[in-house]
């Protein structure tokens, strides 16, 4: 299905909109048609008065369009002196003209707020499409290329659906009023109109294919400079300990050239499509000029009125043709993004799930892994092979082996940002892929090595994700994790604004309210990826005695290297190349096993 047809689809429920638009471009039409039209009359008052006839009783009689209308004009104007007409003319246009602008406001204000509708659904479906898929649909993809997407195609579909829709509805009704007016006053003139129109068709289509090329082109320059602008500002610290602004200018600068390329390009030809059809247009008139004044001058087929009013109409008729022009230009270009868009909603990695979810029960429930094996792509070797293992409730226990080994594929698997190629995961009897998958993941607290926080307050980062914690479970899940502390230090404590990823706050201090965070859901199971491998001594040491106050309420499962964390774990699993080799206390594997002893000596005493 076209771009276009598929967005009108997706704004189906603004439809009702249109009736109001439709009947307000109808009254434009018309009255500016009128307009147009007693201006020729206005003009033959000013400039051959005593050619004007006198009022006339228009008879009904609609044999001679053309006749009808002139007979029904003068009618309104009435009789009397050549300057009351004028009067009486100047005060109709006046009156008609300003109904016409009335219609135009009504109409484009009516279709502006279903073009910013149909443009807040788009971002919304797209944002809504984004937060469905799997982790392996991010990890597959640029930041840059999404954020390009939501933001910059969005925009340039809502720029340029306010000139389709706007066009579309009014100025090919107004070409074709005055086409109808045209014919009724010369069809041989209006012939050689159409004679030499097709040219202005080849030139308009000619400029719109070219546009659309041009547009998705600048598209993708404007995903390559989002992504770079991304990466480079996320890796600040290291082009600044790198000394590499320099180089990084110079990159910068090469992809914004890019743009401003692609972009002149495209704006050169647009702009150029006007003067364009503006001069096939003009060749248009000027035909029209020389035919019609040998017929007025020589022949006298053909009175000065109609010839004037012939004029006039088709250079009224310019305009809307010119717009008409810019609107297939415009469509070319919404076309282009609309391309863009619905092929990433037409992409669905997101993960299956049921229709029948099984209820969740409120007491902790085992966690068996049984005979798990896992790729992150069909092509490349397992992660996970053959994996077995039984986690009881409110046990704690680590994951231990070197890197690479699959311990947080593990943990990847059991939050079901993944399923398994083959075996199952079961919480309790039921394999996870039968429960509600939000409420499930709502049972588990996470803690990653690289903290996550928002730009936003210090109460709001720990109650994120959890819509019912009050101000009293806020602090009381800082106190779990050793943050209130220094919470109350901060300018305005819970209510301080912590900058973009917590960056006003200490790697210590943004571990404990991740943890805060992980504690105020009050969960089944904690999960901790390596939380404590970057942090000093002060720091780790509170954060290993609130995981040691939580021992036995709840399930830990841990990802560590430190001596501490392990030692103090109920059992030990150790995992190589994907596979589980051993699982006991710290003792009897060291005691037992040559890989974990090795790995004692290497890590943990490190």
């Amino acid at each position: 299905m076209h771009p276009f047809k598929r967005l009108l689809l997706l704004g189906r429920d603004q439809w009702r909109l249109l009736p109001l638009a439709l009947f307000a471009a109808i009254m434009y039409v018309v009255s500016n048609s009128a307009v147009m039209w007693i201006v020729a009359s206005f003009l033959t008052l000013i400039f051959s008065p005593d050619k004007a006839p006198s009022a006339q009783a228009f008879n009904g009689d609609w044999s001679n369009i053309n006749e009808a209308l002139k007979a029904f004009t003068w009618q309104v104007i009435g009789g009397g002196e050549p300057f009351d007409k004028i009067k009486r003319v100047s005060i109709l246009i006046l009156i008609i003209y300003t109904v016409a602008g009335a219609s135009k406001f009504l109409q484009e204000r009516t279709l502006a707020l279903i073009e910013q509708r149909l443009a807040l659904r788009v971002r919304e479906k797209l944002y809504e499409h984004y937060l469905k898929q799997g982790l392996g649909f991010f990890h597959r993809r640029k930041s840059g290329e999404l954020m390009t997407l939501l933001v910059s195609d969005a925009q340039t579909l809502n720029q340029n659906l306010t000139k389709v829709f706007g066009i579309f509805l009014r100025d090919p009704a107004i070409v074709i009023l005055s086409f109808v007016l045209l014919a009724a006053i010369s069809w041989q003139l209006l012939l050689l109109t159409l004679i030499i129109g097709p040219l202005a068709g080849f030139v308009i289509q000619t400029v719109g294919s070219s546009l659309k090329r041009k547009s998705t082109r600048l598209q993708r320059a404007l995903e390559e400079l989002t992504v770079l602008i991304s990466e480079r500002l996320n890796g600040v610290l290291l082009i600044k300990s790198s000394g590499t602004e320099q180089q990084e200018g110079q990159r910068f600068a090469a992809a914004n050239q890019m743009v401003f390329k692609r972009s002149f390009k495209q704006r050169e030809l647009d702009i150029l499509g006007v003067p364009l059809t503006e001069v096939v247009g003009m060749a248009i008139i000027v035909a029209i000029l020389l035919v019609g004044g040998y017929n007025v001058t020589q022949t006298g087929n053909m009175g000065s009125e109609d010839f004037m009013r012939f004029i006039v109409i088709m250079f009224s008729m310019l305009a809307p043709a010119r717009s008409i022009a810019n609107g297939w230009a415009s469509l070319s270009i919404v076309t282009a993004s609309g391309v863009r868009i619905f092929k990433m909603l037409d992409t669905d990695e997101s993960l299956p799930q049921t229709t029948t979810p099984k209820p969740l029960l409120e007491a902790a429930q085992p966690i068996i892994f049984d005979n798990v094996s896992f790729s992150y792509d069909p092509a490349l070797p397992e992660v996970v092979k053959g994996m077995s293992l039984e986690i009881q409730p409110n046990e704690t226990i680590a994951l231990v082996g070197l890197s690479g080994a699959g311990k947080s594929t593990l943990f990847s698997l059991l939050l079901r940002h993944y399923d398994p190629n083959s075996g199952t995961i079961r919480l309790g009897n039921n394999d996870i892929r039968d429960y509600s998958l939000t409420d499930y993941r709502r049972k588990f607290g996470v803690v990653t090595q690289e903290t996550i926080l928002f730009h936003d307050t210090v109460a709001s980062n720990i109650a994120y994700g959890c819509e019912t914690a009050t101000r009293e479970d806020v602090i009381a899940a800082a106190k779990l994790a050793y943050a209130d502390i220094f919470i109350h230090q901060l300018e305005n404590g819970y209510d301080t604004i912590i900058g973009d990823r917590g960056v006003r706050l200490s790697g210590g201090q943004r571990q404990r309210i991740s943890l805060a965070r992980a504690f105020v859901r009050n969960p089944h199971y904690i999960l901790l990826d390596e939380a404590t491998s970057n942090l000093d001594s002060d720091s780790e040491a509170l954060i290993q005695r609130a995981l040691d106050n939580m021992k036995n309420l709840q399930t830990l499962i841990v990802i560590a290297h430190r001596l501490a964390t392990v030692r103090n774990a109920d059992r030990i699993a150790l995992i190589d190349q994907g596979k589980l080799i051993d699982v006991g206390s710290y003792d009897d594997l060291n005691n037992r096993c040559e890989l974990f002893s090795r790995l004692s000596k290497q890590q943990f005493l490190s």
